[in-house]
């Protein structure tokens, strides 16, 4: 998912997730290329859970 999917998946703004990556925190997540920015289910359902070690 990019930041706007992922960002409505977990009810939140597109802003927090771009803020959390500046600082190392939220959910994991993938760059591919240089620019595109990609959360995958599994990692946005852990970090609702939880789970997540950064």
């Amino acid at each position: 998912m990019d930041t706007d999917a992922a960002a409505s998946y977990l009810v939140l703004r597109p802003a927090t997730m771009k803020a959390w990556r500046c600082k190392g925190k939220g959910p994991n997540y993938q760059v591919v290329g240089r620019r595109l920015v990609r959360y995958h289910r599994d990692d946005l359902d852990a970090f609702a859970r939880g789970e997540v070690q950064r």
